[in-house]
């Protein structure tokens, strides 16, 4: 019986020792600009949010599991930036059970009524060769972007698997000059651990929590980690965790509804092939977000396409800055490689696609196959129009599901490519036409805030 005893005292305390690492954790500080204290921040250790009283402190209760202490950038102040890397965040010690962190902003003398910001999808850096390749889109992104652009995103997949390739995508993206935030992507993920909860760690350490938000004007911005390891080789799912949909619950406490909030994720949460790469748990986001006037921006999928989700949720899913892997000129959809510009107008949002080196009324393909015209509408939504026109006659235009010519003459059967495994697949966004025999016809392509776009073919 005594030794019964003594193996439950020992049991019981390897249970203590165990429980016992993950120890509480006071954090306390203060949010300041100068000598100037700032109310009302919400800070946050990626589960719990306080915000700061009237003298710009704060105390929050955590644990030794949390890596970080950050805070959700108010309207009217700017980010510290390192490398184009706002320093929200610093790291909690988890050796000590009270301790003190600070975070200094800087005011922001701008009015920020009306602003843009970039939105890049997948650079996906491989090697160090493919370096240069997306310092040409920058440099194309750097003489476009003037002094009304606030912030941009990078839509996950910022690398491919080597990590040492994030300091030099770090070093080109802060030649644009704006602070960028870097989603993660499931290429960004460390797959050496046993399941899902470390497998930010590298990405973290480089950019700062995988989830968090920040305000600008009047727009609210969620950042959200929708890859989710599965703790088996590199196999992932489009899923987001508990924890986070908590977070966000208790983050969008802190807006008023009918706002404005942008969440930005690599992977979609809907596709139109109907497809499963798409986020699993999305209707629980969705629900989330009732009463929100919400965009969603993400990428992962190397095409670009336009999803109206409900009433209040439009998604976009942007194309790969990288085409298909720097493989091409094109994605696998035939968008040219490039970004998205969107513009802030008060708390409303418009919207374009701009290919690197390309005009900005290149927004549209034309193929010529006899007398059936293709046409390639890159940033297609339901409410964009294509006509076309012929001896002042209107044609018929359908909408098609078809692969984009150019993009199987690169990428289709028989190409040696640097990636074996790259291949093509239908798109929504292509329209057909037919004409009389050596027709000239106009091509009058009209997006959904009233741009008109033409071509001809003669």
């Amino acid at each position: 019986m005594k030794r019964i005893l003594i193996f439950i005292l020992l049991f019981a305390s390897c249970i203590t020792l165990t429980y016992s690492q993950n120890i509480h954790i006071k954090v306390k500080g203060k949010v300041s600009c100068g000598k100037n204290s700032i109310a009302n921040v919400a800070v946050t250790d990626g589960i719990n949010i306080v915000k700061t009283n009237a003298k710009g402190e704060y105390s929050l209760q955590t644990t030794s599991a949390q890596k970080y202490v950050y805070y959700s950038l108010p309207s009217g102040y700017q980010w510290y930036s390192e490398m184009g890397v706002p320093q929200f965040y610093k790291k909690i010690d988890s050796q000590k059970s009270v301790q003190n962190i600070d975070f200094e902003l800087i005011e922001d003398k701008v009015d920020r009524s009306r602003y843009s910001f970039v939105v890049l999808g997948d650079p996906q850096i491989f090697e160090y060769d493919e370096l240069p390749s997306f310092q040409a889109i920058i440099d194309d992104l750097k003489e476009y972007v003037t002094s009304d652009f606030t912030h941009m995103f990078s839509l996950g997949d910022n690398i491919f698997e080597k990590f040492e390739l994030f300091e030099p995508y770090k070093k080109i993206m802060s030649q644009i000059g704006l602070p960028f935030t870097a989603v993660i992507g499931n290429h960004d993920m460390d797959y050496n651990e046993r399941s899902d909860d470390n497998s930010d760690e590298t990405f973290s350490n480089t950019f700062g929590p995988s989830h968090h938000s920040f305000n600008i004007g009047n727009i609210h911005y969620v950042v959200l980690k929708d890859v989710f390891y599965t703790g088996y080789s590199y196999r992932y799912i489009g899923y987001i965790s508990e924890k986070q949909l908590s977070w966000l619950e208790k983050d969008l406490e802190n807006v008023e509804k009918g706002s404005t909030v942008v969440v930005a994720v690599h992977i979609p949460t809907k596709n139109e092939k109907g497809d499963e790469n798409i986020v699993k748990n999305a209707p629980a986001l969705y629900k989330i977000l009732e009463g929100y006037n919400t965009h969603i921006i993400a990428g992962h999928t190397h095409t670009q396409y336009n999803n109206i989700i409900s009433e209040n949720i439009f998604e976009h899913t942007h194309s790969a800055a990288c085409g298909a892997w720097w493989q091409g000129e094109i994605g696998l959809d035939g968008t040219p490689l490039g970004y998205n510009i969107y513009q802030v107008d008060g708390d409303s949002l418009s919207w374009y696609f701009k290919g690197a080196g390309k005009p900005i009324n290149e927004q549209f393909r034309i193929y010529e196959q006899g007398d059936t015209i293709l046409i390639n509408v890159f940033n297609y939504d339901p409410k964009w129009k294509v006509e076309a026109f012929a001896a002042g006659q209107e044609l018929k235009v359908e909408r098609i599901s078809a692969i984009d010519p150019m993009a199987y003459t690169l990428y289709g059967p028989g190409n040696k490519l640097k990636h074996s495994w790259t291949g093509v697949g239908e798109n929504y966004h292509l329209f057909r036409t037919t004409r009389e025999s050596g027709q000239a016809i106009s091509i009058i392509v009209t997006d959904r805030f009233g741009r008109r776009f033409t071509n001809q073919v003669r």
